[in-house]
């Protein structure tokens, strides 16, 4: 799986990259665990489906292209304090440890 992450949003109105994860270069156990995790994450984004904004301009967007043998697909998580949001920051805190290797 790959695993593409955007960040867009916040006081100075970013837009950068933040992480391209190929899960095929960890190992095997550690890829299946990321793969698991992102794709809860994806599930539970999209059951929540299209909100209300939240209140404010300055909130940092998450989009998160995955691409694997389903095809490529994206979604987008606020950074609002949601439930959905704290798992997107955990997420997130796995895929930096990754980069940084």
């Amino acid at each position: 799986m790959k695993i593409l992450v955007r960040r867009t949003g916040g006081f100075a109105g970013l837009s950068e990259t933040l992480y391209e994860v190929d899960t095929s270069s960890l190992a095997s156990s550690a890829a299946a665990e990321l793969e698991r995790k992102v794709r809860g994450l994806e599930s539970t984004a999209r059951s929540q489906g299209v909100a209300t904004p939240p209140a404010g301009a300055d909130f940092f967007n998450y989009e998160i292209s995955l691409t694997d043998q389903q095809g490529q697909r994206t979604f987008v998580v606020t950074d609002d304090g949601s439930a959905v949001a704290e798992l997107t920051r955990e997420i997130l805190n796995e895929l930096s440890a990754v980069a940084q290797r």
